[in-house]
């Protein structure tokens, strides 16, 4: 019987192809040969319109059986998938024998316009669901759930593949790969609900949003000591009270670092200390980096919330508070462990306008091969990454909607980084936002891994996290529009890269970046919108309009990075660049060998490829770059021809010499001549000035989508910022502003009484008035600093002593600090110990630009522009000031 149906498929097949000709007029495109499928097919029928396959397998059959017989048929192959919902037990797999050619293509569609999903879950009945009667569930959940609770026997459902026990920790495993390395959260391939569509949440506490751990008691990560084995902390209130251990509870959170999300089992509750056990570690310990904020999940005690659930891994029941009236739910449960699709070595393979969803795992891979497309699909609520390329060249993810995902959005990663030969892949015109649901870290919407991978004119928003992701050479970012990212972590980037002086020739140009915070509140550490992290280097970031962020550019000490013609508007800082060395100490010992005390990364990174060798000679200064010295220094680095506009500081540099950056033709006095900013309409009037600076025009209007057949909706509805939003540099300053009712104290300045000596040292001698004579030397009155930006007492309040001569102004400052915490020494600020001044001529009652003057505890001293002086003047100031 089998036997006979294939050669009834054939048959068919083959007349198909015979009449196309007929079809044709002279100098028309070829119409594919058309084969189907629909939900209620049959794999017995032929594949015809009328008479559909039910797979996806047995279409790929068909067009193999075909290929062997007569290859493909000029204009090659569509699938065509009627609408419907096609439940994937396994993988759809194509390999190298799938292939199409470039004149004969294969391609699998929905049909016309009709919608058409692949799940790998498994869809739920509601009428399956009982009300709960057991006394002791209902016990343990809040009152207002109750009533409202269902439960359902996984094992009468068919459902037994789920994880017994949930793993101690999740947290980050260390990668390599063709020169590059990172570290990622792996997936534990974990059982999820939906619901009409939606992702519902495994019970936790609180329901939205963090707690905040109390202090510290064990599990403190110290610098050059062993990692911690113990993670132990007070919590305040009485909810952990109520939690059984005994049944499995995980934290999930900010531990140690707020870029650095992870998920740790309880250990133990003392509900007298208030103390928290965890079971282990986590990876960074317990810091305060991440804000100390967590979550409590998996706990049946706080199944309260519409949507929630909870699910009794041994006695395989689970527990649902619907989010809507049974009768009005569409349920399903993720069980596929794999791919949904994968293809292997393929090439010329179309995946064109069809849905994914409820998959435990990734999506699609595309594994070697060469120029296979996702083009308008929709991938949402799957429990890993939307679309992986592995390899292979001119691959491509066009045109789709990805949001909801587990992990990431879209993985480039190809190209050869010894020969610099690109993979020539590319993320084009694609909506991706509310990635990292499950994994809230080292996820992001875009990453790209190799050689010569293009990201352009997509949209992204709501994660958590890094948005784009880079690691290699030659790379393009462009016509990408980005806001709302980072919204929960600190210490990374809208866009990032770290630790390699091999990085070279990345391009990120024509972006438009807005609405992005750089503090979360309860940490110091700050994010930014291009973080060129651990002395990375080789990144022009040109031509890209920054509104309403925190910070803009760090390079954080790496060479040859170039930040030229870009317009910040209400940006905190503009670009940062540091003096990283004390963080990466390579010296050259005298017999030229050269060592480190502490890291060895950029070393090792280097000998992964011919660095002063072709093809890597055609960068610039990559060569010699182990001849300089310092070795670790932002050299050759260019800040050119930007223009800033209403933040605090253009530029911010923390321990660089001149001789190694090159500054100049910036813009930082005052609305250059911008068309319509409230409207955001960026473009520069044709009388600006700073055309005259050699500033370029930005394609303003070509950034983002477009509307194309690729796409997979049109027009795009995404959520936008309110125009009212602010990030929080802009919030405090004008709290600062309000803060201070009635009238300003004044300290009256008296003249000094003799030479002062800029040495760090305070005594009666030299502080003294002039006008006091005599024997006994009466104490200074001194400023009593003791206000903060909040408008309340602080702990630890300064004293400032105020005198001027003839051609001076001094100020001293006596400040009290933490004892628990002593002085820090670093030159960080907001987060070492440091002093400042603000300083602004006053004329006819009004005061001019303010100049701002910072000093750290090491002796180092910065002159700064984030109180709206031009640079030229806060350079003048600078240089006019002796610090200790």
């Amino acid at each position: 019987m089998p036997t006979r149906q294939r050669a009834v498929v054939w048959m068919t097949i083959l007349f198909a192809i015979a009449i196309l000709p007929c079809r044709m007029s002279v100098g028309a495109e070829v119409e594919p040969l058309g084969i189907y499928v629909a939900a209620d097919g049959a794999d017995e029928n032929p594949g015809t319109e009328a008479r559909p396959f039910a797979t996806l397998e047995r279409a790929r059959d068909a067009i193999r059986a075909l290929k062997k017989k007569n290859g493909l048929p000029p204009g090659g192959v569509t699938v065509r998938l009627r609408g419907g919902v096609y439940y994937l037990s396994s993988t759809f797999e194509l390999a190298k024998e799938d292939s199409g050619t470039e004149s004969s293509p294969v391609v699998y569609r929905a049909y016309g316009e009709e919608k058409v999903w692949l799940s790998g879950g498994k869809k739920i009945d509601p009428s399956r669901f009982r009300p709960v009667t057991d006394s002791a569930v209902l016990a343990r959940v809040p009152g207002e759930a109750r009533d409202e609770l269902v439960q359902l026997d996984m094992a009468a459902e068919g459902i037994t593949d789920y994880l017994r026990e949930l793993p101690d920790k999740l947290t980050y495993t260390a990668w390599e790969h063709n020169g590059l390395s990172g570290a990622y959260v792996g997936n534990t391939l974990i059982l999820e609900v939906f619901c009409n569509g939606e992702r519902m949440p495994l019970a936790r506490w609180p329901n939205e949003g963090f707690a905040i751990r109390g202090e510290t008691v064990a599990g403190v990560r110290e610098r050059g000591k062993p990692l911690p084995t113990v993670g132990k902390f007070l919590y305040e209130g009485d909810r952990p009270g109520r939690w059984y251990v005994e049944d499995g509870v995980w934290l999930r959170g900010y531990m140690g670092r707020g870029y650095a999300f992870e998920s740790v089992r309880v250990g133990r509750i003392d509900t007298a200390k208030r103390q928290i056990d965890l079971a282990t570690a986590p990876f960074y310990g317990m810091g305060t980096w991440g804000g100390k904020r967590f979550f409590a999940y998996n706990l049946l005690d706080e199944l309260d919330a519409p949507g929630e659930w909870y699910l009794d891994r041994k006695k395989g029941v689970l527990y649902l508070r619907p989010p809507r009236p049974l009768v009005e739910c569409d349920l399903a449960i993720s069980m596929l462990k794999g791919y949904m699709v994968s293809m292997r070595d393929a090439a010329h393979v179309t995946i064109r306008g069809l849905g994914m969803e409820c998959s435990r795992q990734n999506a699609v891979a595309i594994e070697g091969g060469r120029h296979n497309r996702i083009v308008g699909c929709e991938i949402r609520n799957v429990g890993g990454n939307a679309v992986d390329v592995m390899g292979g060249t001119d691959h491509g993810v066009i045109g789709c909607d990805i949001h909801d995902t587990g992990a990431r959005g879209i993985t480039l990663q190809g190209g050869d980084r010894q020969t610099l030969e690109p993979c020539n892949h590319v993320a084009l015109n694609n909506h991706i936002h509310h990635t990292s649901q499950m994994w809230r870290t080292h996820a992001g919407s875009i990453t790209l891994q190799g050689v010569g991978c293009r990201a352009a004119h997509n949209l992204i928003h709501h994660e958590p996290h890094t948005a784009i992701w880079y690691w290699g050479n030659d790379h393009l970012i462009e016509f990408n529009e980005i806001y709302w990212v980072l919204m929960e972590t600190n210490e990374s980037g809208a866009m990032y890269t770290y630790v390699d002086w091999t990085f070279r020739g990345n391009m990120v140009r024509h972006n438009y970046i807005h609405h992005i915070q750089a503090q979360i509140e309860g940490s110091s550490v700050k994010s930014r919108i291009m973080h060129l992290d651990g002395c990375v280097a080789g990144t022009t970031f040109t031509g890209n309009v920054c509104y309403r962020v925190g910070e803009a550019v760090d390079i954080n000490g790496g060479p040859c990075n170039i930040v030229e013609n870009n317009i910040f508007i209400d940006t905190g800082v503009g670009v940062q660049i540091n003096d990283s060395s004390a963080a990466y100490p390579y010296k050259r010992l005298e017999n030229r060998e050269i060592v480190s005390t502490r890291s060895w990364a950029h070393l090792k990174r280097l000998k992964m490829v011919p660095y002063n060798e072709p093809p890597y000679t055609k960068y610039p200064h990559l060569a010699d770059i182990l001849e300089r010295d310092p070795i670790v220094a932002p050299w050759h680095c260019v800040v050119s021809r930007n223009v800033f506009v209403g933040g605090l500081q253009l530029l911010s540099g923390h321990g660089v010499k001149k001789e190694w950056t090159t500054i100049e033709d910036n813009w930082d006095e005052g609305d250059p001549g911008f068309v319509d900013v409230e409207r955001g309409d960026f473009r520069l009037r044709e009388d600006s000035p700073v055309w005259k600076l050699g500033f370029k025009p930005i394609p303003f209007a070509k950034i983002g989508l477009y509307e194309d057949e690729s796409r997979a909706s049109w027009p795009v509805k995404a959520e936008s910022p309110p125009k009212e939003w602010k990030p929080r540099w802009m919030v405090l300053k004008e709290q600062e502003e309000q803060m201070v009712s009635g009238e300003l104290p004044v300290f009256k300045v008296k003249r000094a009484g003799g030479r002062i000596e800029i040495d760090g040292v305070v005594n009666t001698e030299e502080w003294t008035p002039l006008e006091i004579t005599g024997e006994i030397m009466p104490t200074h009155d001194p400023a009593h600093l003791q206000w903060g930006t909040d408008g309340k007492k602080v702990q630890y309040p300064s004293v400032a002593w105020i005198e001027v001569d003839n051609d001076h102004f001094y100020v001293a400052f006596v400040n009290d600090v933490d004892p628990a915490k002593g002085v820090t020494g670093g030159r960080r600020w907001g987060t070492d110990d440091a002093v400042e001044i603000a300083l602004a001529v006053v004329e006819d009652g009004k005061a001019g630009p303010i100049m701002i003057l910072q000093g750290y505890t090491d002796g180092h001293f910065d002159s700064a522009g984030h109180g709206g002086a031009p640079r030229r003047v806060v350079e003048r100031v600078g240089q006019g000031v002796e610090y200790a």
